[in-house]
């Protein structure tokens, strides 16, 4: 029997038991770790530098990158060491901060993943809600809750752990130091007080489960009662990648802890171990990337490779008309008198000038008031005239659009509903109706709407912005019904 005192460094499970399979579990781990700090390191710079995604789903998720960075750089070192120098060995107080570091990080994952998956509740089943309940102050609260949970979980952990004597050698069934398998070494009768930590934290893990899968069952009722399938599968997209990681760190880690000791055996152990733990934080910038097509468009703080050559190619292009223009000048110039020569150069350098510097002066749109054409314009530049408005034009199509208002003819019809229309951008404007598109995103609140001028009254509702004042009392107001409603009170 050896106690805890006596122990100065921990025995890891050996990874393989050759040189070759060492190296290859090394490049393995390498390739892992590579994947989750670029695929990680891209997501925080993206939402970081992305004033687009300063929304409470992309904050929630820049802290997922994190919980998944912290996690990774806590066992993979370690493991990567091990297996390069051919050795087990980890120190006492190596071990200590394996096992905080790692309890702190997983426990912060799953609190945010609750959190992210009310995030998602509220923005499909309550929009109308969702800046008041998912404010910027509300998001910070609920992050640094789930941060300091972990921290106390962690702590409490750790502490009690390694306070308990050992009486079964210093040697781990695990390549990475874990409580399990630690209480594996200490004494039977030592164990009861972790053991009831343990029971503790896993009935808070198991509460956290009850509520996330309480939400999705609200969001799965409020989502098929979408009319529009377009909008069901919207709705659909937005939910999966945090379904699908939710779903990945749940059931590896059920499957590593509950499995039957029958089918136990060290390399299923190894293999569960690795796919709980390693293995979620390189696959989780994956699975948000593939279907957000927000993080996608992100502005990164480097250059864009396909930007830059798309660029080079248009540059290119210029470049080769700019010199054929420059032969067929040449060869047209032999036809030519010197004067007209003289004059297409003086024209042609006074032109480039102007488009260099910037300088190119921007001609007023023609047209008439009535009958009385408006100064400083030419019937020669309007060469089109309406009959009936006695409006000039320069195109004969724009005349043809504008007699449309005059024959009261709609030759733009719906599909869904037949209803005509005189515009083409009326009928885009009112097929939003049946298809449930809303282009227009609120930056604050990530809510959809039909119109710009909807969004841009909303947005007064975070700004705190009133453009309509009352004349009478000096009140202001954001909408001008509010002002008209409030203006019956001084009559």
């Amino acid at each position: 029997m050896s106690n805890s005192s006596s122990i100065s460094h921990f025995l890891l499970l050996a990874l393989a038991d050759t040189q070759q399979l060492q190296l290859l579990h090394f490049c393995l781990f390498l390739a892992i770790s590579l994947a989750a700090l670029l695929g990680n390191g891209l997501i925080i710079s993206a939402v970081a530098c992305s004033h687009h995604l300063h929304t409470p789903m992309f904050f929630f998720l820049l802290n997922l990158a994190l919980t998944d960075l912290g996690s990774t750089l806590t066992t993979v070192p370690k493991a990567m060491h091990n297996s390069l120098w051919d050795t087990r060995n980890i120190s006492y107080t190596g071990c200590a901060a394996q096992v905080f570091f790692f309890m702190f990080f997983i426990s912060a994952e799953f609190y945010l993943l609750t959190i992210m998956s009310y995030d998602r509740y509220v923005s499909i089943c309550k929009p109308l809600h969702y800046g008041t309940l998912l404010g910027s102050r509300a998001c910070a609260h609920m992050a640094a809750a789930a941060w300091a949970s972990a921290f106390l979980n962690a702590l409490m952990h750790t502490a009690n752990t390694f306070s308990l004597p050992l009486c079964h050698g210093n040697a781990l069934g695990q390549f990475f130091c874990e409580i399990p398998h630690i209480l594996k070494l200490s004494c039977s009768k030592s164990q009861l007080r972790e053991l009831g930590l343990l029971v503790f934290s896993i009935s808070l893990a198991f509460g956290c489960f009850v509520f996330i899968v309480f939400s999705y069952l609200q969001i799965f009722r409020a989502v098929l009662r979408i009319p529009s399938e377009q909008g069901r599968h919207k709705a659909f997209s937005t939910c999966l990648p945090h379904l699908a990681v939710v779903s990945l760190f749940v059931s590896t880690g059920m499957f590593a802890y509950l499995k039957s000791p029958s089918i136990s055996s060290p390399s299923l152990d190894l293999a569960l171990s690795v796919l709980y733990s390693v293995v979620p934080p390189a696959i989780n910038p994956l699975i948000y990337s593939l279907r957000n097509q927000e993080l996608k468009a992100a502005d990164f703080p480097f250059p864009n490779l396909g930007q830059m050559e798309e660029e080079a190619v248009r540059k290119r292009k210029m470049l080769q008309d700019s010199q054929a223009d420059k032969e067929l000048r040449m060869e047209t110039r032999e036809d030519k008198s010197p004067q007209q020569n003289l004059m297409e150069e003086a024209v042609l350098s006074s032109s480039t000038a102007q488009e260099s510097n910037g300088e190119e002066k921007i001609k007023r749109p023609c047209g008439r008031r009535g009958s009385k054409p408006i100064p400083g314009c030419s019937e020669e530049e309007r060469p089109t005239l309406c009959q009936e408005s006695g409006q000039s034009f320069s195109q004969s199509n724009t005349r043809v659009q504008h007699q449309i208002i005059h024959s009261g003819e709609r030759p733009y019809d719906c599909s869904e509903c037949r209803k005509k229309f005189q515009t083409s951008s009326n009928l885009l404007k009112h097929q939003q109706i049946h298809t449930e598109e809303r282009p227009f995103r609120c930056p604050d609140c990530r809510k959809g709407f039909k119109q710009n001028s909807n969004l841009i009254r909303h947005q007064r509702i975070h700004t705190g912005e009133g453009p309509y004042e009352c004349p009478q009392c000096g009140k202001s107001f954001s909408d001008s019904s509010h002002l008209s409603q409030h203006q019956w009170r001084h009559r």
